[in-house]
């Protein structure tokens, strides 16, 4: 059983109706061109003013972002990518499908944003509010995600194609390799890379449709008992 037609397309009647239209809107793009609707400059506002105004614990500003819109550095870094990750791969199929999907898909796009948690931050919270240790790591991954989201969603607003890639999450020779490349601390995290471009071609992997599970399974409502549940 799915989510019906009806929820999915039922309009938002507040103030936040476009919001939510931007929530919606907001999908994974890996066809993607080398074209831009805006400057450099209004990108760097986008990034400048999502990085400022994400929620962080504390107010501990943990988060960083780079912007790279030069196509021979944007090459580079993918090229980066692909050869750390596929050294990875034993399977040879494997090793094709992604040095083309890389080609093809990410490095194929205008630019790419890198998400950064600062590390040294990180511990110098720990160390100073001792009784939330433990969690303080897992709160900057939620402000990461909250970054990550709202700089895709803005994207996405102005017309581009984006998604969201973790191969330094699961292949430390890009992590390191990519601090390197960009001259960058190495307390610097780095959590998730963005390809972006104009879109080129539906959301999505080809052939394939985004399914929702029933929302009744995922949400519960707590009203007064003489409110009514639409």
């Amino acid at each position: 059983m799915t989510v019906t037609q009806e929820k999915q397309d039922r309009k938002i009647t507040t103030k936040s109706a476009a919001f939510f239209e931007a929530v919606k809107t907001r999908r994974s793009n890996y066809n993607i061109t080398n074209e831009s609707p805006l400057t450099n400059e209004q990108l760097q506002e986008i990034i400048e003013q999502a990085v400022l105004h994400t929620p962080t614990a504390f107010n501990s500003q943990t988060s960083r972002a780079i912007l790279i819109v030069d196509k021979e550095k944007n090459d580079q870094i993918w090229e980066i990518v692909k050869k750390r990750f596929i050294e990875s791969l034993i399977d040879k199929n494997m090793q094709a499908f992604w040095s083309n999907h890389i080609d093809n898909s990410f490095k194929a796009g205008y630019g790419t944003v890198i998400f950064f948690e600062d590390q040294n931050i990180i511990k110098q919270f720990a160390s100073e509010k001792l009784q939330y240790a433990q969690e303080i790591p897992i709160w900057s991954g939620e402000s990461s995600a909250m970054l990550q989201y709202i700089v895709w969603s803005a994207l996405t607003v102005e017309g581009y194609g984006a998604s969201l890639q973790h191969f330094a999450g699961y292949t430390p020779h890009v992590k390191a390799d990519i601090n390197d490349f960009l001259e960058i601390p190495k307390h610097w995290k780095n959590t998730a890379m963005m390809p972006f471009g104009l879109k080129n071609g539906p959301p999505g992997h080809p052939g394939a449709t985004k399914q929702f599970g029933p929302i009744e399974d995922r949400t519960r409502f707590i009203f007064k008992d003489n409110d009514t549940v639409v």
